[in-house]
């Protein structure tokens, strides 16, 4: 089946909503903020119920229907094949209506890029359909976009295609991450930090989308970290900065300590 994206998700049950509208709406931020806490824990059936019942409270805000999508995609990564043929129907009717009520929702697009590159082509996935929505996401934001293609390119061994994309995304101001106000998915800053060590450039840009990447980790986040941590290192080794390779050479062994790439990238460091 292959890996379903890993999106911002939630889960809190509510029970009770007063009839005053501002207290209403107080009630379900507070809900949205509980449930994403306990999403990122990966309680993803808890959390479809969760989202379900703040559609049915209101159902034209298109983020709990994105959100939804997440989490019923994470049930059919974990699911039997048959349940998650099921699931996965219903993980895009969700994205879809999210862009019904939101348009321009650029992580619906980053989500379906995801969904429909790992997707078998049994169940609509594949190279295209992917490259479509990636499409849709470089005409909101060149540079996301681009991350966006390299993604789909590199999960298909395009390696030619996948660097030009990259090279792109590199050679654009990096104004689309502002802060803490950022709305695109974590992913974000880990496909930028990837794409840096694959093209060998803006290695210090790369280093700190990554460290934030790790800053920001969670359940809900596709890449794992010590994955994170190898790039650290390598692009920390790329710009000489052999103590900074060191340490996250280290974290990542920690993790997985008979990783054959991280052992080799720590000899190459430790020679130094």
């Amino acid at each position: 089946m292959g890996r379903i994206t890993r999106l911002i998700l939630s889960a809190f049950f509510i029970v009770f909503l007063p009839l005053d509208m501002a207290s209403q709406s107080k009630n379900l931020q507070e809900m949205e903020d509980m449930a994403d806490s306990q999403c990122r824990k990966g309680q993803w059936e808890v959390a479809s119920k969760s989202y379900q019942k703040l559609i049915e409270f209101d159902p034209n805000t298109a983020r709990y229907h994105y959100k939804l999508g997440g989490v019923i995609g994470k049930m059919a990564q974990e699911a039997n094949v048959f349940k998650a043929m099921s699931l996965v129907d219903d993980a895009k009717k969700s994205l879809s209506r999210a862009l019904v009520l939101r348009p321009d929702y650029l992580e619906v697009f980053w989500a379906q890029t995801e969904l429909y590159t790992q997707l078998p082509g049994i169940l609509g996935g594949g190279k295209s359909t992917a490259l479509t929505y990636a499409q849709k996401i470089a005409n909101l934001n060149l540079a996301i976009g681009s991350l966006a293609r390299s993604r789909v390119f590199h999960y298909y061994k395009d390696y030619d295609q996948r660097n030009k994309a990259n090279a792109t995304a590199l050679s654009l101001p990096t104004n689309w991450c502002s802060g803490q106000n950022c709305t695109h998915s974590n992913e974000v800053h880990f496909a930028y930090g990837q794409a840096a060590f694959q093209n060998k450039r803006e290695q210090e840009q790369g280093i700190l989308f990554l460290k934030r990447y790790c800053n920001d980790f969670s359940a809900v986040d596709q890449q794992s970290i010590e994955q994170a941590y190898y790039l650290i290192a390598h692009l920390s080794f790329q710009k000489e900065d052999f103590a900074q390779a060191k340490t996250y050479i280290n974290l990542a062994l920690s993790k997985q300590p008979k990783w054959k790439d991280a052992l080799l990238l720590k000899q190459q460091i430790d020679s130094k």
